[in-house]
């Protein structure tokens, strides 16, 4: 999804802070932030509940897609998704 994305989105490594040291709770209360897992991912499950309990302002959504190359469709994957919006647009 980064990809897509016109501004320079910063990884998270979940599971895994000490390889993402720019990525501090003040700067994700200053910038908010996006996680995006596959249901599965057990990593992952880990530092959306880490976030949920930590910035009570966050939302977690679900999502089922599937790919769709020269017609034939792919087996949907299940995604989760947790948004932390930034500070400001909390207080506004």
């Amino acid at each position: 999804m980064a990809f897509y994305l016109p501004s320079r989105p910063v990884p998270y490594i979940a599971g895994q802070p000490a390889l993402t040291p720019q990525i501090d709770d003040a700067r994700i209360l200053r910038d908010g932030m996006v996680l995006v897992c596959p249901m599965d991912d057990f990593r992952c499950k880990y530092a959306e509940a880490r976030m949920r309990k930590q910035f009570t302002a966050s939302r977690q959504r679900g999502v089922e897609v599937s790919r769709t190359y020269l017609g034939v469709v792919d087996a949907p994957v299940s995604y989760s998704i947790l948004i932390v919006p930034p500070l400001r647009s909390q207080t506004q």
